[in-house]
């Protein structure tokens, strides 16, 4: 009765043939037979697997022979539904009144107990996976700094090969900043965690890795995550730089827009005040001449100016284009020297045009007019800065390149501003541009115009007492003279015979352009408008 009321303890006896003579309730809940199904029937037949058939028969036979029943083994034995059970068992034999051998079979259902083992190892055999196949690092170290596990993920981030190389290296020798480590041991050592810690690793390779660490300790072990932020970090540093650059040029085109209204207002007044001066009817001829030569000076300054706002503007919204044609080097030259002698008479400046390129008159194929503008800003920033001396020009020719110099004795480019002065809207500092005049924009413009043309400039030299400004640029060149150009230098009836239409609904440009067409034998049509 006692064995037959035992809720999880299965109880069976059976003959050496292996018939079922008794059956508990618990034998019942783990097998599904009842005792009256179970009784007199075979329990190999029952509970018996066929893998197992002859090693349970064997161990039965053993058994009645030497009367030595069997410890406890652990058995997957089959139930009425087909369906299996995990238990222990273990037999014993004794002899019934008869004088018989009975078999006594005592089962323990473990199979919640292999459910959860399973479980268990299931649940650490993902977590493992997990860590191994993670791609944020994850590490276990002593206090000391001895590492005793590293994933995969924080071996390649250190640059190592296997985990057991770098678990070999002492943790202080991966940290680029040795306080760093000692930080976090003392805020790991007090809070017992650690979250959000940014330091820097070194590789082993010596690279530097930015991370964050999070850790905690346990039992004396550090156990740790460590996510790789160096892209992160350098995406930082570029906006950083990227905001400070588009501050430095908000700042710039502040200051530049200031001085713009400054440089503006000079010619400007200068224009007004003399047109209203030659209203006067007292004036005498060269009193008028002087007024319309001081006119023209400051229009032609005011155009400079606004030349070069629409110049930038193209250079930023990247709308230059390149018109390549066949001119005179020589001419050019020539025009250029011609125009700024009398500008630096005006200083008291000594001009000089080299010799230019050794072999007589060149006729290049580039753009002329780029070209052009490109030595009148350097010839331009020359007179500007140059109080006295005087300025050189000189050009070097190769096979395929042309070399250009523009020398000067002006007070040369204060030291660490050398690639500054090429930058949009920079000048060397405000008391320069209060001294000097100009809108920072010429240098910038040429470097633009060279670069366009696949050509670069430099600083050649530059010290205290003068600086040299050099460019090179590619070219064709094509042998001949200038004597082979088509042009005159007689204006008289140049468009003898010719028909211009002039589409321009500005007077007073009409009026230029007649007067300019006219005197050399044109014929004129004018639309005013475009209807």
């Amino acid at each position: 009765l006692l064995l037959n009321n035992i809720s999880n303890i299965a109880v069976q006896c059976y003959s050496p043939e292996g018939i079922v003579k008794y059956w508990n309730k618990a034998s019942e809940n783990i097998y599904q037979y009842t005792a009256k199904e179970a009784l007199g029937q075979s329990l190999y037949d029952l509970i018996i697997p066929a893998d197992i058939m002859d090693f349970v028969k064997r161990d039965v036979k053993k058994m009645i022979e030497t009367g030595i029943g069997k410890t406890s083994e652990e058995l997957r034995l089959k139930r009425k539904d087909g369906s299996f059970v995990n238990l222990y068992s273990s037999h014993s034999v004794l002899e019934s009144g008869k004088g018989e051998k009975e078999l006594y079979c005592i089962d323990i259902d473990i199979t919640d107990r292999i459910r959860i083992e399973n479980d268990l190892l299931n649940s650490e055999l993902k977590y493992r996976n997990l860590v191994e196949n993670s791609f944020i690092g994850i590490y276990q170290s002593t206090l000391q700094g001895k590492l005793l596990f590293v994933n995969e993920a924080f071996v390649r981030l250190l640059g190592y090969n296997f985990p057991d190389e770098l678990a070999q290296i002492p943790v202080e020798m991966i940290y680029s900043i040795p306080d760093d480590r000692k930080l976090l041991l003392q805020s790991i050592t007090e809070r017992k965690s650690i979250n959000g810690f940014e330091t820097v690793l070194v590789t082993k390779n010596g690279q530097k890795k930015y991370v964050i660490i999070n850790a905690s300790l346990e039992f004396d072990r550090i156990a740790g995550m460590v996510l790789d932020i160096t892209e992160r970090k350098i995406v930082e540093n570029e906006l950083i730089k990227a905001k400070e650059k588009a501050e430095e040029s908000d700042r710039l085109k502040s200051s530049f827009l200031a001085n713009l209204s400054h440089e503006v207002r000079t010619p400007m007044n200068g224009i007004v005040g003399f047109a209203e001066l030659l209203l006067e009817d007292t004036l005498d001829i060269d009193s008028k001449r002087l007024f319309v030569e001081t006119i023209t000076q400051n229009s032609y300054q005011l155009l400079k100016i606004i030349s070069d706002i629409i110049e930038i503007s193209k250079i930023e919204t990247e709308q230059l284009t390149i018109s390549n044609h066949e001119f005179s080097l020589k001419s050019m030259m020539e025009e250029l020297e011609q125009h700024y002698k009398e500008l630096a008479f005006r200083k008291s400046l000594n001009l000089s045009f080299s010799d230019m390129c050794d072999g007589g008159d060149l006729l290049i194929i580039s753009d002329e007019a780029k070209i052009r503008l490109i030595l009148s800003h350097l010839l331009d920033n020359a007179l500007k800065f140059t109080e006295s001396g005087g300025i050189k020009a000189s050009c070097k020719k190769s096979e395929k390149y042309l070399d250009f110099y523009i020398e000067d004795t002006g007070t040369g480019v204060p030291e660490g501003c050398e690639e500054l002065i090429f930058e949009p809207f920079r000048q060397v500092d405000d008391s320069y541009n209060r001294n000097h005049g100009g809108n920072g924009l010429g240098l910038s413009i040429a470097k633009a115009y060279i670069e366009l043309l696949g050509g670069n400039i430099w600083l050649e030299s530059n010290t205290p007492s003068g600086a040299i400004f050099a460019f090179r640029l590619p070219m064709r060149f094509k042998p001949g003279d200038s004597s082979s150009k088509i042009y005159t230098d007689s204006f008289e009836l140049a468009y003898k015979g010719l028909t211009f239409l002039i589409a321009e609904d500005e007077m007073s440009n009409y009026i230029y352009l007649k007067k300019l067409l006219i005197p050399g034998g044109a014929l004129l049509l004018h639309a005013s408008n475009g209807k």
